[in-house]
């Protein structure tokens, strides 16, 4: 909790200081955040979990938005949760399985990640990940669309103004750059995974397969880097692994989302 408040803190600061440009952090900005987190928490994170992290604030920063405009839902600003009856819950959460993250959740920072990210979501803004950028339309974070969303329908016409040569250049060697810090990373990934998989092996009498723990997940629709987390914190830990088969399908996610916080 505490350290989201200050990577948020440093992160408008930075805003402040003209180092948010065409809705992204400078390289410089991510690198004071990193700094100041791992100076105060004697912490050896790297800007790839910033930005993860970042990530999944922002997403709950757009449920947030979407939910605040349901019928019989009620924001307590004491407890910053959001409030409703039971039935109202089942309904919302039936529609859209996604706002069972923040059901009972305590969400302390939406004011900051407004005052930082809400002219960046309304104009559709690209998030940012440890691995690529996709664009948000519409608050919608679960989808990456970029044709038309009905059937017949025409693509909006691109809003995006030509670069000069040199510009288009430089994306080109970031956009390199970036795949193959992707695909270090995912070796990276795979690497562990396997190493802990042997380890719960060789050491736990009852053992989930990793395809079980896999399937279990994608029934949760968990989008993008959250299912990866979720996957290795249960590969790593047995008895988590026990207790979230023990939960009925429709706690999981609940569960989850709580067991990932920092």
């Amino acid at each position: 909790m505490e350290m989201d408040g200050l990577m948020l803190e440093v992160s408008k600061e930075q805003k402040n200081k003209g180092q948010k440009e065409d809705r992204v952090f400078s390289a410089e900005a991510y690198r004071k955040v990193v700094d100041e987190i791992n100076d105060k928490f004697s912490l050896n994170i790297n800007k790839s979990k910033v930005l993860n992290r970042l990530k999944t604030l922002k997403e709950q920063m757009v449920l947030a938005k979407e939910i605040e405009q349901k019928s019989g839902v009620g924001w307590n600003d004491i407890t910053k949760t959001f409030e409703a009856t039971t039935e109202v819950w089942k309904s919302i959460c039936l529609a859209n399985p996604k706002f069972k993250s923040i059901r009972g959740k305590h969400l302390y920072h939406l004011d900051i990640l407004k005052e930082i990210y809400d002219k960046d979501m309304a104009t559709g803004a690209r998030v940012e990940t440890a691995n690529n950028e996709v664009h948000l339309e519409n608050f919608n974070l679960f989808h990456n669309e970029s044709g038309p969303t009905t059937p017949g329908s025409q693509a909006p016409p691109s809003s995006i103004p030509s670069v000069s040569n040199a510009t288009s250049t430089k994306g080109k060697r970031l956009k390199t750059q970036t795949i193959a810090d992707l695909s270090q990373d995912l070796k990276d990934m795979t690497m562990a995974m396997k190493n802990i998989a042997n380890a719960i092996v060789s050491t736990s009498a009852e053992v989930w397969k990793t395809y079980e723990i896999r399937a279990a997940l994608v029934k949760l629709g968990l989008p993008g880097w959250p299912f990866f987390r979720a996957m290795e914190l249960l590969v790593a830990n047995p008895t988590l692994v026990g207790v979230f088969f023990g939960l009925e399908e429709q706690d999981r996610l609940e569960w989850l989302s709580e067991k990932m916080e920092w």
